[in-house]
């Protein structure tokens, strides 16, 4: 029988909303607290940590989470910032972990969230394929209409 797997998800965007329908639709186990990246800290999710520390029938895996709380032989940190930069992006790691395949959206997502722009282009990405995707992500993150037209506005006036 295979460990039961358990994905904890970090702060909101358009790559960690992309992982949790990929875990959904594929009936994998995961909890999500709806952190924000200034709040996405393990201890978040100390009680599921707690649960299953040194289980060797679980595998917890943490998703963009920083580590402010101890750890077990259980957990895996699947993260591609900071010191874990030049790894493939946290889609990409999930994909691997569960086996599956990635679609061209899924794609352009992990290009975008690891690598920005010029990462999507570098796949071959369509001018509107990538405001698409920046704009799902911005929308993702809590980005609003006001928001956007108040960003414009405030770079008319810096340009202007």
């Amino acid at each position: 029988m295979e460990n039961l797997r358990i994905f904890l998800l970090g702060g909101q965007d358009l790559e960690m909303q992309t992982i949790e329908e990929v875990l959904r639709d594929n009936g994998v186990c995961f909890e999500n607290r709806h952190l924000r990246w200034d709040n996405a800290f393990l201890s978040g999710y100390k009680d599921v940590v707690n649960e299953y520390a040194g289980n060797p029938e679980v595998t917890l895996y943490g998703v963009e989470l920083m580590e402010d709380i101890e750890t077990s032989a259980n957990y895996v940190r699947i993260d591609h910032h900071n010191d874990f930069a030049g790894r493939p992006s946290s889609l990409e790691q999930v994909m691997t972990v569960l086996g599956l395949p990635m679609n061209w959206r899924e794609r352009l997502i992990a290009a975008n969230d690891a690598r920005y722009i010029p990462g999507m282009e570098s796949i071959g990405a369509t001018s509107a394929e990538i405001a698409e995707i920046r704009l799902a992500d911005r929308r993702a993150q809590g980005v609003t209409d006001a928001d956007e037209h108040a960003a414009e506005l405030a770079a008319r006036q810096v340009s202007g």
